[in-house]
C-alpha cells in the first residue's frame, strides 16, 4: 500500500481530548481545523488552544516565533462539512456509539475516498464504529 501524505488534519470535537489532539498536531507542524457544533463551542476550544500555547511560550518551552506559528496552524470550523478537505480526520466527540457512528457515516458521505478516519474512542468497539462507513479500512 502506498504511503499517504498528510497535508492537513481536521479534529471533530473541541472538548478536552479534541483540544489536546489539536495542539499535538499543531506542535508537529500540521495545519489543523478544530470543528465544533456552534460558534461558542468553537471559539472556546480555539481560545483554550491559544492560551495553552501562550503558557508554553511564557514558560520558555518555545520561542515567540514558534508560538505564533502554532497558533497560525489552528483554525476553527462549524459542522462536519468543514472536515471534507482534510487528509486525516480525527473524531473526538462524546463517548457514545450512536453519536460516533452518525459522525462517521456523515464523514464517509462528504470526505474524499482517500481520507483517513481516526477515532479517539477509549472503550467502544472501533469495528462497530467503522461499520458506519462504506470503507471500514479507512
Amino acid at each position: 500500500m502506498a504511503v499517504r501524505k498528510i497535508a492537513n488534519v481536521a479534529v471533530i470535537g473541541g472538548g478536552t481530548m479534541g483540544r489536546g489532539i489539536t495542539l499535538a498536531f499543531a506542535e508537529r507542524g500540521f495545519p489543523v481545523r478544530l470543528i465544533e457544533v456552534n460558534n461558542e463551542a468553537r471559539d472556546k476550544a480555539i481560545d483554550y488552544c491559544r492560551k495553552e500555547i501562550e503558557t508554553g511560550r511564557a514558560k520558555g518551552r518555545m520561542s515567540e516565533a514558534e508560538a505564533e506559528a502554532r497558533v497560525g496552524r489552528i483554525s476553527g470550523g462549524i459542522g462536519l462539512a468543514e472536515a471534507a478537505g482534510a487528509d486525516l480526520i480525527v473524531e473526538a466527540v462524546f463517548e457514545d456509539m450512536d453519536i460516533k457512528k452518525k459522525v462517521f457515516a456523515e464523514l464517509d458521505r462528504i470526505a474524499p475516498k482517500g481520507t483517513i478516519f481516526a477515532s479517539n474512542t477509549s472503550n467502544l468497539d472501533i469495528n462497530e464504529i467503522a461499520s458506519a462507513t462504506g470503507g471500514p479500512r479507512r
